[in-house]
C-alpha cells in the first residue's frame, strides 16, 4: 500500500526503487499476526483484515 508513497520519495531524492511484492499471508502464518496470538482464529482475522482494509483505504489503494 506504501509501495507508491515510497517510490514518490525515491524519485523526488533521486534514489532508484525497487519493489518486490510478497505474500503477507505467509510471513504471518509462521510469524503469527503479533499482539492478537491471544485471539480466537475468527477474531483475530477480523482485526488482521480491519486494519489492512484501514490502511488501504488511507493510502487509497485496493486491497488484494
Amino acid at each position: 500500500m506504501g509501495s507508491k508513497k515510497l517510490a514518490a520519495v525515491a524519485e523526488a531524492s533521486g534514489a532508484i526503487f525497487i519493489h518486490r511484492s510478497f505474500d503477507w499471508r505467509l510471513v504471518i502464518k509462521v510469524d503469527g499476526p503479533g499482539p492478537l496470538n491471544g485471539l480466537i482464529g475468527e477474531r483475530r482475522s477480523y482485526f488482521s483484515g480491519r486494519e489492512a482494509m484501514c490502511w488501504a483505504e488511507y493510502y487509497g489503494q485496493p486491497v488484494m
